[in-house]
């Protein structure tokens, strides 16, 4: 069971000094104020003590600190500074000092408090009241809806509503009232509410336990004004537990710092994780644009192929044109061969007897031709076939048209065509011969084709270079029981800008066509591929003697070290 006593358990301040709002709990026996100097530790001090004495003279001010004629309790309401300033300069506001008390006895709880009212030109305290009512701290904490200090109307409205219980009779004004002076207030604090207690006394007491220096250690301070009576054993174990305090500060201040640092690590550790996130974002991104890129090629390729296939087709057609003509002409020819071969000299004679009677014929069948001339003379519908008529036979051509036949002339017109058959035969020639280069250009470029679509680069016009990589992969596997992989140099690098990849592959030359193995691999590597004669045209490089080469070597020539196998 406790012993009877009365006991502050809950101090407020509202608008005091630098503080606008703060509730402290306080301990039953001993409550320790530690704090770099400013700290606020004088301004609690002076709170408590104007409630303790009622009353506002600065004599009873500042003895914590050991400053005297300083500060007031106006420069303590208007929140003034070392530097001059003030917090609530030039302005109206209201403030509040409120402690909680707590009688043992009956477990009964007391407030005492002051409510001041300043205007902004003030420089002397005039509107303020000392208050008291039964019960705990309002839940409101003194303050308005919009959080502000209670006037002395409101603060008198709150005590009046304490006047009564929660049946609503009256209780009585005697602890529950707004005091008209500071003696009126004094005297009930001294009475009712601390037990009747002698209020010089307690005024001279009180003011021993302020206005205290640490000149003498712990100890002797502890011996001095706190424990006058205590043996040396309990001054001793007080002043350990000061000790084991300023022990417990000090960890605590360690772990605030930990914590900050561990804060910022966390800190730290998410802006890690958003810069990876971003980095597989970007890393994403170009893998896309290098898809892109790819299906683009594949796009640039099938409409080269497309492309091809339609110059084949074009080439087909032309050429069975020309062959459909080419026959034709053949059979022209055929013809006036036989002709010229069927005819002598005496169907000569007589078909010049009867020229006469054929003239007449013609004469009267007049637009009419020899199926020889129709049918040379549909050459000239066909600008291709007429382009490669020469001028010789077209004019033998325009003189039998014209009845001017004769033996030179139609030996200038069979001469004519023997040389347009040549020169048809030479086309036609030409034409397969292109018809042969364009297939196979298609069919490399769909090889290619194969090869992208596969996700692999083309060697198909490196006779034996895969052969190889696949022979010398086997050998190392039956030597080592390992699986050695052995890279084509062009496949170790990737150059994503085509500009950029055409121009170090063509400055490479036929070196990006080497094969190359893990240093740790090379010598047997090229011992083994030295029995492989039938790839003597695939070169293997050392890979361990170019790394024991010295850099700068290696940064001149890209070939010096290497080990070539023929």
């Amino acid at each position: 069971m406790k012993t009877p006593k009365k006991v502050i358990t809950r101090l407020l301040l509202n608008n005091w000094g630098g503080i606008s709002h703060q509730v402290m709990e306080l301990h039953e026996y001993v409550n320790l104020f530690s704090g770099m100097s400013g700290s606020g530790k004088s301004t609690v001090m002076d709170a408590i003590q104007v409630l303790l004495y009622g009353s506002l003279s600065q004599n009873f001010l500042n003895k914590a600190a050991d400053e005297r004629n300083r500060r007031t309790v106006m420069t303590y309401l208007k929140g003034a500074q070392k530097d001059g300033t003030a917090n609530r300069e030039g302005q109206d506001f209201c403030s509040n000092l409120v402690m909680e008390i707590q009688d043992l006895a009956d477990d009964a709880y007391r407030c005492v408090g002051v409510c001041f009212e300043v205007r902004r030109e003030e420089r002397d305290l005039s509107r303020y009241s000392f208050f008291s009512h039964e019960g705990k701290m309002d839940g409101s904490f003194y303050r308005d809806e919009e959080g502000n200090p209670l006037r002395l109307k409101q603060m008198s409205a709150l005590v009046k509503s304490h006047q009564k219980d929660p049946s609503g009779k009256l209780k009585g004004e005697d602890l529950n009232r707004m005091y008209p002076t500071n003696d009126a207030y004094q005297n009930a604090l001294y009475g009712p509410i601390f037990g009747d207690i002698d209020g010089r006394r307690f005024t001279v007491m009180e003011k021993s336990a302020v206005a205290l220096k640490m000149s003498n250690g712990v100890g002797q301070f502890i011996r001095d004004y706190m424990f006058p009576k205590s043996t040396s054993q309990a001054i001793e174990k007080i002043s350990r537990q000061l000790g084991d305090y300023r022990d417990i500060r000090d960890t605590v201040a360690d772990l605030e710092k930990r914590i900050g640092l561990l804060e910022e690590v966390r800190r730290l550790d998410g802006e890690l994780a958003g810069a990876r996130a971003d980095v597989v974002r970007g890393e994403y991104r170009l893998k896309q644009l290098k898809i892109l890129g790819i299906r683009g090629e594949m796009e640039c390729l099938e409409a080269e192929g497309q492309e091809l296939l339609l110059q084949e087709n074009e080439v087909r057609s032309r050429r069975e044109a020309l062959k459909g003509e080419l026959n034709e002409s053949q059979e022209a020819v055929v013809e006036l061969r036989s002709r010229l071969k069927s005819s002598d000299y005496g169907k000569i004679r007589e078909q010049r007897e009867s020229r006469t009677e054929t003239a007449g014929r013609v004469g009267q069948n007049q637009g009419a031709g020899t199926p020889v001339l129709a049918g040379l003379s549909c050459w000239e519908e066909n600008e291709e076939v007429y382009g490669l008529v020469g001028n010789q036979a077209l004019q033998a051509l325009e003189d039998v048209r014209g009845r001017k036949v004769t033996a030179q002339v139609l030996e200038e017109l069979k001469k004519g065509l023997e040389e347009t058959l040549d020169e048809v035969n030479n086309q036609r020639d030409n034409l397969v011969q292109e018809r042969r280069e364009r297939s196979g250009a298609l069919k490399e470029k769909e090889e290619r084709l194969s090869d992208w679509n596969q996700g692999q680069k083309s060697y198909r016009h490196r006779k034996g270079l895969k052969e190889a990589q696949r022979a010398l992969e086997q050998a190392l596997f039956r030597e080592t029981g390992r699986q050695v992989p052995v890279t084509i140099l062009a496949d170790a690098f990737d150059i994503r800008d085509s500009q950029w990849r055409e121009a170090i592959e063509g400055r490479l030359g036929r070196v990006k066509y080497g094969l190359i193995t893990p240093p740790e691999y090379a010598s047997l590597a090229v011992r083994l591929f030295g029995t492989m004669e039938e790839f003597e045209n695939v070169d293997l490089f050392h890979v361990k003697r170019i790394l024991e080469d010295e850099p700068s070597t290696r940064r001149r020539r890209l070939a010096r070290g290497m080990w070539t196998v023929a």
